[in-house]
């Protein structure tokens, strides 16, 4: 027990260098999905500000999919550059698990490297993700290759999800005031 306790004592935890906080920090709130994958996500830090926690509700376009995603954002704790992104995904056919290891450049910018298993198929890619501003950002993803196979690379948009107001409320509300009539088949 004793050892447990000096093993896990804060003051003797590493501190993760302020370039990738202040790029996490930048992933933290809600984000819509528009590319390959469309959808919201939403991350927020853990209760020791140590990791990002993300859950997913997205879609995956071409094939009319639901997928539910749930993500976890944290520095490898050894370089002063260096992210780890793991996630696990489940859809209707099958389930999807993977790891990216990346670089943060700056604040607004990482690179790194995937692995995956998409529903029994190793995949590889390169990842660029760029903030091109606080409530956007672009991820980029190069040669993909999935089961062997070169795949074109993708390009997603995602953008922060506006809040909504009072205001966003009493105009959805006056939307619906008036006489309704549906026919059913």
């Amino acid at each position: 027990l004793e050892f447990r306790r000096v093993l896990f004592r804060s003051e003797d935890a590493p501190q993760m260098p302020e370039k990738v906080r202040a790029f996490l920090n930048r992933m933290t709130g809600t984000w819509n999905y528009d590319g390959e994958l469309v959808g919201t996500f939403e991350l927020n830090w853990d209760h020791g500000n140590s990791a990002l926690i993300g859950i997913g509700n997205l879609i995956v376009k071409d094939l009319a999919m639901p997928i539910k995603v749930t993500d976890f954002w944290y520095w490898d704790g050894l370089s002063d550059n260096g992210v780890i992104n793991t996630w696990s995904t489940s859809t209707s056919i099958g389930l999807a698990n993977g790891m990216i290891r990346g670089t943060v450049l700056s604040e607004t910018t990482m690179v790194g490297e995937k692995t995956a298993n998409r529903i029994g198929k190793k995949v590889s890619a390169n990842v660029r993700i760029e903030f091109v501003n606080s409530d956007r950002c672009t991820w980029k993803e190069t040669n993909l290759i999935v089961a062997g196979i070169q795949e074109p690379d993708t390009t997603d948009v995602i953008t922060r999800a506006k809040p909504t107001t009072r205001e966003d409320f009493k105009e959805f509300c006056d939307l619906l005031k008036g006489r309704w009539v549906s026919e059913m088949t």
